[in-house]
């Protein structure tokens, strides 16, 4: 009894430390762009791996760092004219503190670095360089000793936020095939292929972006139950909670959901799907299915 009343002061104390530090983090840091738009958010599909950080965009192409640092590493087309762009166009890398270090990528042409940077200056402006499709600010931030990547929501200030995110559509995956579920529907299957979710998000105006958290179960029984708050890098492979990309996405970019065991019968998906600042949806999805499975 003595241990577990220990083991328990242990863990909320632990949590109580996570908070604090994050809550630090908040005062101390401020946005990379004036009056951001978030275009991206942290854990969602690149087809073969995970965003590991936000995308943003600003009527001010300026780009400043969130908070002073030290110069750890920058590529720019001016310093090497004669090589092709990375994949992250020009980036500059700063050492914040506190073991946390950021990433500014695909910056303009005419980014300068420098040795240290303090309040007030600037990196560059958000440019079109590398792999990229528009203007905009890629925004990592690593936790060096860790070898992870954290989402940068959760130590910049708060943003305005008050959209839910919405559940487009439910599918079976059979081979190549994307079958619908439909509400009520009925359904003979050779198979527990896995679902397919598909799910939308917004901040300001109709950006599709990625959830922070989703909740999958289905006949009561949890299948998923994933938050992207952080991406951890072994052998270079990038996994959330273990997963990796292909285990959470398909091609197609839709949450996948593995493990399914369907029953004879009536059939009850419930899904919760959550962004950062705590807007939710839910939806539960009841069909109907004839196992035609050799035993």
């Amino acid at each position: 009894m003595i241990k577990n009343k220990r083991c328990q002061m242990s863990s909320r104390l632990t949590l109580y430390a996570v908070i604090v530090f994050f809550a630090i983090m908040h005062l101390s840091f401020r946005w990379p762009v004036e009056n951001p738009v978030v275009t991206s958010t942290f854990g969602e599909s690149r087809w073969d791996h995970f965003h590991d950080g936000i995308d943003v965009i600003s009527t001010n192409r300026i780009v400043v760092p969130i908070a002073p640092g030290t110069l750890v590493f920058y590529w720019n087309k001016n310093r090497f004219p004669f090589d092709d762009y990375l994949g992250m166009g020009n980036y500059v890398v700063i050492d914040h503190g506190n073991d946390l270090v950021a990433i500014y990528g695909h910056l303009s042409d005419d980014a300068i670095p420098k040795l240290k940077y303090e309040e007030g200056d600037i990196i560059g402006k958000m440019g079109n360089t590398g792999h990229s499709f528009a203007t905009h600010l890629h925004f990592t931030i690593l936790k060096r000793s860790e070898n992870k990547s954290i989402n940068p929501l959760l130590i910049l200030p708060p943003i305005s936020d008050v959209k839910p995110p919405i559940h487009l559509s439910t599918w079976f995956r059979i081979g190549e095939r994307y079958v619908p579920i439909r509400e009520k529907g009925n359904y003979r299957i050779t198979a527990h292929h896995p679902l397919l979710i598909e799910i939308s998000d917004s901040i300001a105006k109709r950006e599709r972006l990625g959830v922070y958290k989703l909740f999958v179960q289905l006949n009561d029984r949890t299948l998923l139950d994933v938050e992207f708050r952080e991406i951890s890098s072994s052998k270079n492979i990038l996994t959330v909670q273990g997963l990796t990309s292909n285990d959470l996405f398909d091609e197609r970019g839709f949450y996948r959901i593995a493990g399914t065991k369907y029953v004879e019968g009536e059939n009850r998906l419930r899904i919760v799907a959550t962004d950062f600042h705590g807007n939710r949806v839910e939806r539960v999805l009841t069909f109907f299915i004839h196992l035609d499975i050799a035993q």
